[in-house]
């Protein structure tokens, strides 16, 4: 089925979206023969120009040299992939439903077709995230399927001794926990492999596959590997909504939250990391996860109360730009705002529930004039958000501003000259939605700084930010 000692093997990717594409790209590099197999032909295109339709830093080259090497390859071929394939996986999209619950229709469909063209043993390693019990029923699914094949199946000489079609296709739920900007590193030096599987044969397989990762690797059932990586990111979200919470609480209290992070943050048993007050979090992973997992826990009839705040939280933070550039400006119609940063986090052009789409509506339905700029993520936002100017540059979007908002910390943002930015402006005030910048300089150079949970500047009062947001 495969060779050992972390030889190589053949690997189906099935996505060629952002997990299947890193991953298929990094395994490759690993000296695997991968085929990452993709439905859509125009990113087809783009890959097979090698080209990547996304953008991650480092990717595109390492894709080049795995296509140089013969090691990568793109098809639409679910059939050929699967012909010499020893294991697959399964990256496909799991998007929000309006119920908050995870669609699953794309890993349904190819569980079908596995199901239908499968012709020799696999490994099925699911690395979508799923709900708790997915890959048991996709499991099920595509046994039951194999169970109708069989008398074809043993008639191609593939039907295991034992005649139990069980062993044609042992699934795996094998979570990812990458960071958009920084997937390659996380791929490559991960803090852990977790592996939810309770077969022999499979395990070994995987651990050939990513011999080349000195990570520690966590053995367990399939239904706790999923429930890990939904707990992983609904601990992340939370330790972000509370930090924000604290910096309100500053805010109205005078104490401020880059000392209240930091010493919360020297005690090992909390940890520094995601403990940065801002204006919220988005992304791909935190909004849906934790929708999805609040989904889980009320149809498992509990009530999962500390999440439920942690997402409404999120919502409230999002919008408290809003209630800040009222109070210090008053009538937001008419005034031009400059949005720095449009992508949810730095070093990605990905939009998805980033928090300049809801500042960006809501200032639009304010009446005011909203110019944004961002190194990668701008015409995305400009396709979300009509209405929104895009400029060429952060000096071209601060023109004549009454004020700039800075929403995303990408580094050329940290390197602007305060005296230049406030001689380009008609007016004076800088949100720092990050808490990135250096107050001192900015004040000294004449603007009014506003930082969240700052005791630095003008904060004025912004005790409560209001529903707001009634045109998002």
């Amino acid at each position: 089925m495969h060779e050992r000692n972390g030889n190589p093997l053949n690997i189906c990717v099935i996505g060629a979206g952002y997990v299947g594409l890193t991953t298929g790209t990094v395994l490759a590099s690993f000296g695997h023969s991968v085929t990452v197999v993709e439905k859509d032909a125009a990113k087809l295109d783009v890959l097979a120009a090698g080209k990547v339709p996304i953008f991650e830093p480092g990717l595109e080259e390492l894709m080049a040299e795995d296509l140089e090497n013969e090691s990568l390859r793109f098809s639409s071929d679910l059939a050929a992939a699967l012909e010499e394939a020893d294991a697959v996986f399964v990256a496909v999209g799991t998007p929000s439903s309006p119920d908050g619950s995870a669609d699953l229709r794309a890993v349904d469909v190819v569980s079908d077709e596995i199901a239908r063209l499968l012709r020799r043993p696999i490994v099925l390693v699911i690395k979508s995230t799923v709900p708790i019990g997915t890959s048991d029923a996709v499991a099920d699914r595509i046994h039951e399927a194999l169970g109708r094949r069989s008398d074809e199946l043993a008639a191609l000489g593939v039907l295991p001794a034992s005649g139990r079609v069980e062993e044609l296709c042992e699934v795996v739920f094998c979570p990812e926990f990458l960071r958009e900007g920084k997937a390659l590193l996380d791929l490559v030096h991960p803090h852990r492999i977790v592996i939810g599987t309770g077969s022999t044969k499979a395990l070994d397989l995987l651990k050939d596959l990513f011999a080349s990762i000195d990570a520690p690797i966590l053995v367990t059932d399939r239904r706790s590997a999923e429930a890990i990586k939904y707990a992983s990111n609904a601990f992340l979200a939370t330790k972000i909504s509370f930090v924000n919470e604290m910096a309100n609480l500053c805010e109205v209290t005078g104490a401020d939250i880059i000392d209240v992070a930091t010493g919360m943050g020297m005690d090992e048993r909390i940890g520094d990391k995601f403990l940065q007050a801002g204006v919220g979090y988005g992304g791909s992973c935190f909004p849906k996860d934790t929708k999805a997992l609040l989904h889980i826990a009320d149809t498992a009839g509990y009530k999962f109360s500390i999440l439920e705040a942690v997402v409404d939280v999120n919502e409230r933070q999002k919008r408290r730009v809003i209630a800040i550039l009222r109070n210090m400006i008053g009538d937001l119609a008419g005034t031009k705002i400059a949005l720095l940063g449009l992508a949810f986090k730095p070093e990605t052009d990905d939009i998805r529930e980033a928090p300049s789409i809801v500042v960006a509506k809501e200032l639009l339905h304010e009446g005011a004039d909203v110019i944004g700029y961002d190194p990668q993520a701008a015409q995305n936002l400009a396709n979300e958000v009509p209405g929104i100017v895009i400029a060429g540059s952060a000096e071209e979007a601060i023109e004549g501003a009454d004020a700039i908002v800075l929403l995303t910390e990408w580094e050329e943002f940290l390197q602007l000259d305060p005296v230049t930015i406030r001689s380009r402006m008609r007016g004076d005030l800088l949100i720092d939605g990050r808490n990135v910048l250096d107050p001192e300089r900015l004040i000294q150079a004449g603007l009014r700084y506003h930082g969240i949970g700052r005791r630095i500047g003008d904060l004025g009062d912004v005790r409560d930010p209001g529903e707001g947001c009634e045109s998002c």
